[in-house]
């Protein structure tokens, strides 16, 4: 076992090196961050911290994390997005905020499953140097995040629903049209709309064909809309926001999403939709 986790951290004694993490290296995210322990981080895309409840991953076949395992790791990773998002708050996610986010996970997740490992060979100088690991490069991320959030733009507050009115009644089946109006002073390009059954089953104004949300305000759900026939009747929900394009100082182009604006609807109805839709993009 010992020689297995030999090979899986890569010789973790060098990249727990303080060399590694001598003064002035860049934060997790730049050249010259902590390099992650074990494989090389994979590419990704996500703006968050992995999800408290998904599955460890143990792609190494090494044995399954145990309770006391995971409940490091949930605190770990609760405590982690706390500060993360309370840095963030109120501060659009830009690409640079996104790359900086997901290269600490990749990294963080790795220096867990070796912390593991080394706790199941009882290999507790390994076991401490992780958790050394874990606190420089969460210092260097959280630190990175300071210093990025001055230049951050804010998030553009919610726009509004005008139609239909908080707790109307929608029939499952029948045309849906909801209104957005943006909030003062902004000027969306896009316009995203979602009607959502309990988060069950949503109906969602992306165009697959023009890889776009809606370019107005008038969100529209066509009565033989195939994703009625999903629908229950019940409690739901209407929610909206603005998309503003933007560009990174480098150019790179992303959206600048707007506070979230939600009504309470209740669906009424049998359910099911007449007729197959016609397009392939929504209205």
């Amino acid at each position: 076992m010992r020689r297995s986790l030999k090979l899986l951290i890569g010789g973790v004694a060098t990249l727990l090196a303080p060399a590694a993490l001598a003064a002035g290296a860049a934060p997790s995210g730049l050249p010259g961050a902590p390099p992650p322990m074990g494989a090389s981080a994979l590419p990704g895309t996500s703006p968050a911290a992995p999800s408290a409840s998904a599955p460890h991953n143990q792609r190494d076949g090494g044995p399954a994390e145990t309770k006391d395992q995971k409940a490091f790791r949930l605190r770990y990773v609760a405590d982690t997005v706390e500060k993360e998002n309370a840095i963030l708050k109120g501060l659009v996610r830009t690409p640079d905020v996104h790359r900086a986010v997901t290269n600490h996970w990749h990294r963080a997740y790795r220096t867990l499953r070796v912390r593991e490992l080394a706790e199941d060979a009882a290999d507790s100088a390994t076991v401490a140097r992780a958790d050394a690991h874990l606190k420089k490069v969460d210092a260097h991320f959280l630190g990175y995040l300071a210093e990025l959030a001055p230049s951050l733009p804010p998030i553009v507050a919610a726009p509004s629903i005008t139609a239909p009115a908080p707790g109307a009644q929608i029939t499952i089946g029948s045309a849906l049209a909801i209104t957005v109006a943006p909030s003062a002073g902004s000027t969306p390009n896009e316009y995203y709309c979602v009607a959502s059954e309990g988060g069950a089953h949503a109906l969602v104004n992306y165009d697959t064909v023009g890889k776009h949300y809606g370019l107005d305000g008038n969100c529209t759900f066509a009565a033989n809309d195939p994703r009625w026939a999903k629908f229950h009747p019940g409690k739901g929900g209407i929610w909206a926001a603005t998309v503003v394009k933007a560009k990174t100082a480098k150019g790179v182009e992303y959206r600048q999403w707007s506070h979230q604006k939600y009504i309470p609807v209740q669906f009424v109805g049998a359910g099911g939709a007449p007729a197959p839709a016609t397009s392939g993009g929504a209205q």
